[in-house]
C-alpha cells in the first residue's frame, strides 16, 4: 500500500527532525503522491523485504 500522510510532509521533518511513522505501508508527503505515481508508471509494483 502507497498512500499520502500529513505525517510525512517536509514541514514534519523540519520540525520535528524526523518523519511520522506508518504501520507498515509506504507514506509519501501529500503533496508528492502524484509525482510518485508519475514515476513509477502504470502496472509498477514496489516490493520490500528485510535481509
Amino acid at each position: 500500500m502507497l498512500h499520502s500522510a500529513w505525517y510525512a510532509n517536509p514541514d514534519m521533518l523540519r520540525t520535528h527532525g524526523m518523519l511520522g511513522r506508518s504501520q507498515g505501508c509506504f507514506a509519501v508527503g501529500e503533496k508528492e503522491l502524484d509525482d510518485v505515481f508519475a514515476f513509477l508508471g502504470e502496472g509498477r509494483m514496489i516490493y520490500a523485504d528485510r535481509a
